[in-house]
């Protein structure tokens, strides 16, 4: 699952480029299927072992799942910046994912920006 490597802490283990795309994936069938507090805590654990490149290439799926988790609880005060962020990072990351369609993510981004104010539900979207 994880591999030594020297790229930030020679004593830290990093996970392997083939999980990173197991446990993308995994977290995609989660969030496809509207849990989105359980696909916030599988991309976790590429933000856990993750070296700095993947980090940056995960934080923005990880305030994607985490601003919509907080919308379907109630707590709004953080919706809007948790998805103006999640677009941000997603725009800048490299994170390749055969089929996953970028700029089809930030338009459902921007869909949620606009009616964040709705009631707690949230559109179905597949990524």
């Amino acid at each position: 699952m994880i591999q030594k490597t020297n790229k930030i802490d020679t004593d830290k283990e990093y996970i392997s480029y083939e999980k990173v795309v197991d446990v993308f994936k995994a977290g995609r069938i989660l969030f496809n299927n509207g849990k989105m507090y359980e696909s916030y805590e599988k991309w976790e654990i590429i933000w856990k072992y993750g070296d700095l490149s993947l980090r940056k290439d995960i934080k923005g799926y990880l305030q994607l799942s985490g601003g919509l988790w907080n919308k379907i609880i109630g707590n709004t005060s953080s919706v809007n910046y948790l998805l103006k962020k999640a677009s941000e990072n997603i725009k800048k990351g490299t994170l390749f994912i055969e089929d996953l369609n970028k700029s089809k993510i930030i338009d459902f981004i921007n869909f949620e920006l606009n009616h964040s104010n709705d009631n707690s539900q949230i559109n179905n979207f597949i990524i």
